[in-house]
């Protein structure tokens, strides 16, 4: 059962930073149908020794970034794993890419599209008073 995301993060490594048709998010959620990076956490309890847990931990931090978890869910898996292994690469890695804002190809995708989407909004917002209404423009003496 551990090894059943294996493919999912070996196919992972370069294609979700160049291709923004790469969305892991949808991937894991068709392959797999739970979250991943819970059920890695959810493993990871049952390992009693914590040097051994680390690699669980890792896979389930680095998953919830690279499927663009909400803050607060990825943010809680690299801080079980900072626990762990608070100079270790990954964690450092991890901590650096959210920093610095770097994501995803497809997870960066997804934002440019909201913030055209919220400009375009305020761009129709603001000329809308200018505007009359359809009923002020089809009966205009009314």
């Amino acid at each position: 059962m551990i090894r059943a995301p294996y493919p999912l993060f070996a196919s992972g490594q370069v294609k979700p930073w160049y291709q923004a048709d790469y969305n892991v998010r949808e991937i894991a959620n068709s392959e797999f149908h739970q979250d991943i990076p819970a059920l890695l956490w959810r493993l990871s309890n049952s390992i009693p020794d914590s040097a051994r847990r680390e690699g669980m931990l890792e896979a389930a931090a680095y998953m919830s970034f690279m499927q663009g978890d909400p803050e607060a869910a990825f943010t809680g898996h690299l801080g079980r794993l900072a626990a762990v292994s608070p100079e270790g690469e990954v964690t450092r890695c991890l901590m650096d890419a959210h920093e610095h804002g770097q994501h995803p190809a497809w997870v960066m995708e997804q934002r440019q599209l909201r913030e055209r989407q919220a400009d375009a909004a305020d761009g129709m917002a603001a000329t809308a008073p200018d505007r009359p209404s359809l009923r002020q423009r089809l009966f205009p003496n009314r």
